[in-house]
């Protein structure tokens, strides 16, 4: 349990106490309105991530522990599920609800069976429930169906103005990230240098805990020449991946991005049972890798990982994949310039060579 992330309510300088501060005046009202024992908010993260209890009100005297949460949880699946505001005389006989018998002892000992519960839809599906607690054997009515969806409808808004806030702020750095390393092209850096700041740029943007670059070698091998965030501390520059070798060498060789949710039961990796194994050792558990290329050429790859499973959306993706291909034309114009700078040092040790032999023989 705990609270939601930013709301953005009335500031784009909104933090998480703005949603869960809304959260618990619904409550509130549900109780004023409905005449119910209590009401809790939950909010459903994409699984694994359990449920959340975002906010509770109850009667004056009534103890934010009362009631049980299992029970209640279970019946706002039931109304998600249906996608509609529901109501149970006594939750006990609910045929959709299998509850643990401690569960049940609960709900007899405080005789609050009587549940209804409306889904909280925002843009992707349902994202929460409203859940009103009272005695068993009460018995709701439309109209109070209607009412408690209301109040409902009003939690959707506050998560979607959460959404949309958040998703401003995170457009706003990932342009503010892009400009930042397109700035990189034209300042007089090491390919090295280029490749640090970009590795470090793309650790918050992805919520992840470390990132690389690495460049193709001659053999088609790929060596680190940036590390970001934890990869600092199993990795140096320098480091090979083999051509083809994990979703990093395979972004290399099938010049298109490659993911893995759990690098521990990808079948892809089977067949490389020591970098699986050096990964998961490191904290390694999901990785995303996308070509990077100059001139249309694959060059190398950008890569991050996490310590959690996860999935990769579509546009986490497009986003690594463009900083990918600032970062390749970056390190490009850098590797150009550290030609260069070598050649005008080999061309003045020439020169410096041919005034000396010169200077001898007159």
């Amino acid at each position: 349990m705990g609270e939601a992330t930013p709301s953005g309510l009335g500031s784009e300088q909104a933090t998480a106490s703005d949603f869960v501060q809304a959260s618990e005046r619904l409550v509130r009202l549900a109780v004023r309105l409905l005449g119910g024992h209590h009401a809790r908010l939950y909010r459903f993260d994409p699984e694994p991530v359990a449920p959340r209890l975002v906010a509770f009100a109850g009667r004056t005297g009534v103890r934010a522990t009362t009631g049980s949460v299992d029970a209640e949880l279970a019946f706002a699946r039931l109304a998600a599920r249906v996608g509609a505001a529901r109501a149970a005389p006594d939750i006990l006989a609910e045929p959709g609800c299998p509850l643990y018998a401690a569960n049940r002892k609960v709900i007899r000992s405080q005789r609050l069976g009587g549940l209804a519960a409306a889904p909280i839809v925002g843009r992707d599906g349902t994202a929460g429930a409203l859940v009103l607690a009272d005695h068993t054997g009460r018995r709701y009515t439309e109209d109070e169906l209607t009412l408690l969806t209301t109040v409902a409808d009003n939690a959707g808004l506050v998560l979607e103005s959460e959404r949309l806030h958040a998703e401003i702020a995170r457009e706003r750095q990932e342009a503010t990230e892009l400009a930042l390393v397109a700035s990189l092209i034209g300042e007089d850096l090491d390919s090295g240098a280029v490749g640090q700041r970009i590795a470090e740029s793309v650790l918050g943007l992805l919520s992840v805990h470390s990132s690389a670059i690495r460049l193709l070698q001659p053999d088609g091998d790929l060596g680190a020449i940036a590390l970001g965030g934890r990869a600092k501390q199993y990795a140096g520059r320098g480091e090979v991946v083999p051509a083809g070798a994990g979703i990093v060498g395979r972004a290399a060789t099938e010049g298109r991005p490659v993911w893995t949710g759990d690098i521990r039961i990808d079948p892809n990796f089977e067949s490389h049972p020591t970098l699986r194994a050096r990964n998961v050792s490191v904290g390694i558990v999901a990785g995303l890798a996308v070509p990077m290329r100059a001139a249309g050429t694959v060059i190398g790859v950008l890569s991050v990982g996490s310590g959690e499973p996860r999935n990769f959306s579509r546009a986490e993706i497009d986003l690594l994949q463009r900083f990918a291909d600032q970062a390749a034309l970056a390190i490009s114009n850098a590797r150009s310039r550290d030609v260069l700078v070598k050649q005008a040092a080999r061309l003045k040790i020439l020169h410096d060579i041919d005034l000396a032999i010169l200077s001898e023989t007159a």
